[in-house]
């Protein structure tokens, strides 16, 4: 009985919390922040249009910067487009999923010592990865330019719990924040190299 009970529960609050989530990411887009030319614009990669919209902020000058994050090996700046200023744009190699792009990027803004970041990527993904870009940055001003999608119940799903998991994650690991220390430290002695 008292089994039932806490499946129903369980239930419940997953529905409801994902009906929030939905409602969440539907209404981001008002929260874009676009141009600041003292930002750092970091895309992450993984999504459509994210790469494109990363491009059109760099064009407008809002941002002095741009690092495209979990980029393959495949990938070069020559697919960009001839009106970009290519010195400008900087490529991640080293990410292969959104921690990932969270470390990278933090590595890149300390080494070009940006305070400022505007964080582009989907909708349905911006909870969660700026949830992790605020986990490891926590001294950087992090705003939010959101890439609409399709609307998509499956990614929405699959994103949902993953945001659920990384939240847990990171809310209950007391040895991260001595991690992100010891990031700071590599950073620094890199640094003054």
């Amino acid at each position: 009985m008292i089994v039932g009970y806490s499946i129903v529960l369980i239930f419940i609050f997953v529905v409801s919390g994902f009906y929030y989530f939905k409602c969440y990411i539907k209404n981001l887009s008002e929260q874009n922040n676009l141009c600041d030319s003292n930002q750092a614009i970091v895309v992450i990669t993984g999504g459509v249009g994210r790469i494109q919209a990363g491009m059109v902020l760099l064009n407008r000058g809002c941002g002095k910067t741009l690092l495209i994050s979990g980029v393959s090996s495949t990938f070069s700046k020559s697919y960009l487009k001839k009106s970009t200023p290519i010195n400008k744009v900087f490529l991640g190699y080293e990410a292969n999923n959104t921690e990932g792009n969270a470390k990278e990027a933090l590595v890149f803004l300390v080494m070009h010592e940006i305070e400022k970041v505007l964080l582009v990527t989907n909708d349905y993904h911006m909870p969660r990865a700026k949830f992790l870009f605020e986990n490891f940055m926590l001294s950087k001003n992090i705003r939010i330019y959101v890439v609409k999608s399709d609307e998509d119940l499956l990614i929405e799903l699959i994103e949902y719990i993953k945001f659920i998991g990384t939240y847990v994650i990171y809310k209950f690991e007391a040895i991260n924040k001595s991690y992100i220390t010891y990031l700071y430290s590599i950073i620094s002695f890199w640094k003054n190299l």
